[in-house]
C-alpha cells in the first residue's frame, strides 16, 4: 500500500484513500473512481440564503469543525477578539515595530484560516509577507480592514453574537504560561499523530490551569475522534491565551 494524502488531512479524501485500498478481492482496482461517501462526512444544512456570505466558506469551516455550535462560538469570539486588528497592524507599522506587527498578522491569518474566513486569511497572509519583505503594507491593510469588516458582517448574520461565559475569556496566570505552552504543544504533536491514547491524558492535565469551558471544544472534537477539528480548537485556545504554537 503506497500513497500520499497531504495535510491538513480532509476526512473525506483519508476514507475514499482507505477503501482504495482496503477493498476485498473483486472489487475495482486502485485508482476507480467511487461514489461512496464518507461515514465521517456528515453534512450539516446550511440555512438558504447563507450558503453564499461574502469572506465566510460555511460549508468548508463545518467540515472542520463538524459540530454547528462549536463553530458559531468561535466565529463569535473571532468578531470580539479581532475587530479592531487591521487597526493594531497599523499601529505597530507606525512605530516601526515590524516584530509585533508581523505576529499580530500572523495570528490573524491563523485563526482566520481556521474559521474559513478566507477573504481575512488570504489579505493577513499579504500583510504578514510584506512587513517580512521590508515592503509599503498600506494597501494591503486597507483590504485587510475590508475583508475585516464583510467577514464580521458575514460572521453576524450567520452566527448572532453570543455572550460568552467569563471562564472561557480569562487570563492564564503568567507563572503557567511556559508548562501549558509546552502541553499545548504535545497535544499537537498527539492530534497530528491521530493518537488519542496520548492526547487525553495531556487535555487532562491541560484542566488543572484552564477552565473547563476553555477545554470543551478541544474534549468534544477529540471524544468524536476528529483530530482535524481539535488542532484547531487547540490552536485557538493558544492564541486566545497568547500562546505561539509551532506551525
Amino acid at each position: 500500500m503506497v500513497d500520499f494524502i497531504a495535510k491538513p488531512v480532509n476526512p473525506d479524501v483519508l476514507f475514499r484513500t482507505l477503501l482504495r485500498w482496503l477493498s476485498p478481492a473483486g472489487a475495482p482496482p486502485p485508482g476507480t473512481p467511487t461514489t461512496v461517501s464518507s461515514p465521517l462526512s456528515m453534512p450539516t444544512p446550511i440555512p438558504r440564503g447563507l450558503d453564499k456570505l461574502p469572506g465566510l466558506d460555511i460549508a468548508a469551516g463545518l467540515r472542520t469543525w463538524r459540530q454547528v455550535e462549536v463553530y458559531t462560538k468561535f466565529l463569535c469570539k473571532f468578531a470580539i477578539d479581532y475587530a479592531s486588528s487591521a487597526h493594531d497592524i497599523k499601529r505597530a507599522c507606525a512605530v516601526q515595530d515590524t516584530s509585533t506587527a508581523g505576529a499580530l498578522a500572523h495570528k490573524l491569518k491563523g485563526a482566520a484560516a481556521n474559521l474559513a474566513l478566507t477573504d481575512v486569511a488570504h489579505w493577513a497572509g499579504a500583510v504578514d509577507q510584506k512587513i517580512k519583505a521590508g515592503a509599503s503594507v498600506t494597501d494591503a491593510l486597507v483590504r485587510l480592514q475590508e475583508a475585516l469588516d464583510v467577514s464580521i458582517q458575514s460572521i453576524t448574520q450567520y452566527a448572532p453574537p453570543q455572550t460568552l461565559p467569563s471562564d472561557t475569556v480569562a487570563s492564564l496566570a503568567p507563572e503557567h504560561r511556559d508548562q501549558v505552552a509546552a502541553l499545548l504543544t504535545d497535544l499537537l504533536r498527539a492530534l497530528d499523530a491521530d493518537n488519542p491514547d496520548t492526547a487525553e491524558p495531556l487535555v487532562v492535565t491541560l484542566s488543572q490551569w484552564i477552565a473547563p469551558a476553555r477545554l470543551q471544544v478541544v474534549r468534544d472534537t477529540l471524544s468524536d475522534f476528529d483530530f482535524r477539528g481539535a488542532q484547531a480548537a487547540t490552536r485557538l485556545l493558544g492564541e486566545s491565551l497568547d500562546i505561539v504554537l509551532p506551525a
